[in-house]
């Protein structure tokens, strides 16, 4: 008898949605009889039972659901902010020719941009999580990156109006080469 308590308890353990199910099936069962919904007959009973024992299931299944999309979305909300916090952090870190690329991009008024991820400004500015790529089932070298709109904005403190004639026609990273 205490192996079979044990391993009742242990299944309890393992699968909780499972033993809330059963607890709550007898519960509810309970109650159907007390108020007389249903007869507590050979019959009825292990009907009421399982049925109640299989919406308590998929009751659990759905707030299990639930409670890992909304875990989800807050993790994917912490994770948005840390980027925009560590990309306006790397801001003030960047090189003359990060800076130059930034610059023509704000000044052509640009936030998506075609560039080639091996340049090595390029790669920099999204490792430095300044830029991020939009467009992954793209080929490396064919990708499209998006400046975010907080790096424009602090980019615009920094460097005024806009002024496309200031910047030249070619990209800065296409220079380079």
């Amino acid at each position: 008898m205490d192996g079979t308590l044990q391993a009742f308890l242990q299944f309890l353990k393992e699968n909780g949605r499972a033993g809330f199910a059963l607890f709550a099936a007898g519960v509810s069962t309970w109650v159907l009889i007390r108020y007389e919904l249903i007869k507590a007959d050979l019959i009825q009973l292990p009907l009421a039972y399982l049925a109640c024992f299989g919406l308590f299931i998929w009751l659990g299944y759905w707030g299990e659901k639930i409670s890992e999309s909304v875990r989800r979305s807050l993790n994917a909300i912490r994770g948005d902010a840390a980027a925009h916090h560590n990309s306006l952090r790397n801001l003030n870190m960047i090189s003359r020719e990060e800076f130059r690329a930034l610059s023509w991009c704000y000044h052509k008024g640009l936030s998506r941009i075609r560039a080639d991820q091996s340049n090595p400004t390029i790669a920099t500015l999204e490792q430095m999580q300044i830029i991020r790529v939009d467009g992954k089932h793209l080929p490396w070298h064919d990708r499209f990156f998006v400046i975010p709109a907080h790096v424009i904005e602090a980019l615009g403190k920094s460097l005024g109006d806009r002024d496309p004639d200031s910047v030249g026609d070619e990209p800065p990273w296409l220079r380079d080469y």
